[in-house]
């Protein structure tokens, strides 16, 4: 009981300290400066937005991106039953993802990975790697960093979980800390119970 407690506190607590934090570095309509280096394909993603935030009680911007199982994929589209976006997924975070994913199944929650790589990376991933999660290619990082999951300093996506209710409302919004994969679900799992 304790420990629900305070992570409902917790729930409460760091997406507003996060946000502001946020908010004081990139006011609106500030460009954000991004350093330019070189990644595997030779150019660095840089986010054509500023970098963003969601607030807990806002609604969720809606995107478009490209499912790993091909098409595309609005998320509006998923308004009607609960979401978590898990944000900053390159390959190598997509196990712990996925068993974020399994452990939601029961609870009646589309999780979506909104992942730093190209769809047909994904793709191959994927087919080696069944899972119930709807994977999403945001290689350039724009929705990323328009839900303040981007560092700049860096020129990289960070971690981020974002819950949405059947309405498109931001629930739980904990950007730019990674989350085990229990304690994620488990936010989802308390945040789904007590709305």
């Amino acid at each position: 009981m304790l420990r629900n407690t305070l992570i409902a506190v917790l729930l409460l607590v760091i997406p507003t300290v996060i946000g502001a934090q946020s908010l004081d570095r990139y006011p609106p309509g500030t460009p954000v400066p991004v350093p330019r280096g070189q990644n595997q394909t030779g150019t660095l993603p840089v986010p054509r937005h500023s970098v963003g935030s969601v607030a807990v009680g806002d609604r969720a911007p809606d995107f478009e991106l490209e499912r790993a199982t091909g098409g595309r994929q609005r998320l509006s589209e998923l308004r009607g039953g609960w979401t978590a976006l898990w944000f900053g997924a390159h390959l190598t975070d997509l196990p712990d993802a996925c068993a974020i994913a399994k452990e939601l199944e029961k609870d009646e929650v589309t999780f979506v990975v909104v992942a730093a790589e190209r769809a047909g990376r994904l793709r191959g991933w994927l087919e080696k790697n069944p899972t119930t999660a709807m994977l999403l290619s945001d290689a350039a990082c724009d929705i990323a960093s328009e839900y303040g999951a981007f560092d700049a300093a860096r020129g990289q996506p960070t971690c981020g979980l974002v819950v949405l209710d059947d309405q498109g409302i931001v629930r739980v919004a904990v950007v730019g800390h990674a989350l085990p994969p229990g304690e994620a679900a488990r936010m989802v799992q308390i945040a789904k119970t007590s709305l």
